[in-house]
């Protein structure tokens, strides 16, 4: 760190963050924004109380808890893959691609945008996707787990909730 900071400055510190923040934003707006829908979803066919509704009463508000959770957590995982591998490819590439692109959060921008374009140019929009099944296999039980405790931990407070 220190030789870094003496090279470039504190700003060395920082490489990466932007591209950090080009995966990290779709990722987190995507599971809380597809938990929430179906969550909401879920409880209006329960009010209903028609034929979707009294199956889904049925089931174990934990297994639907956790069923949420694992289809938030693909849904987030397919929507944000193209910027993770573009993060990924700059975190082991970022000597080469920094020293092109730039310093500062415009030239993190030039090189985030750059390299997801030569990466489409040489090998095809599919590219993006490498490493979509490990990914997958990785996020979707932690997006089950902590949906799960999330959901478990609301409940017990709830009680202590109400005004």
């Amino acid at each position: 760190m220190a030789s870094a900071v003496r090279r470039d400055g504190i700003g060395a510190l920082y490489w990466g963050f932007f591209a950090f923040c080009m995966e990290s934003f779709p990722y987190d707006i995507m599971e809380l924004g597809s938990y929430g829908s179906m969550q909401d979803a879920r409880e209006a066919a329960l009010k209903r109380d028609d034929a979707l509704g009294r199956r889904l009463a049925a089931v174990p508000s934990q297994a639907l808890d956790m069923a949420i959770g694992a289809a938030s957590g693909a849904a987030a995982v397919v929507v944000s893959m193209p910027f993770d591998v573009v993060k990924t490819y700059l975190q082991t590439h970022g000597s080469q691609v920094a020293a092109k692109a730039g310093g500062g959060v415009w030239g993190e921008a030039v090189a985030f945008a750059s390299t997801g374009a030569s990466m489409v140019r040489a090998n095809g929009p599919g590219s993006l996707f490498v490493g979509l099944a490990p990914r997958l296999v990785q996020q979707v039980p932690s997006s089950t787990i902590c949906w799960y405790v999330i959901e478990q931990c609301r409940e017990l407070l709830e009680p202590y909730t109400k005004a």
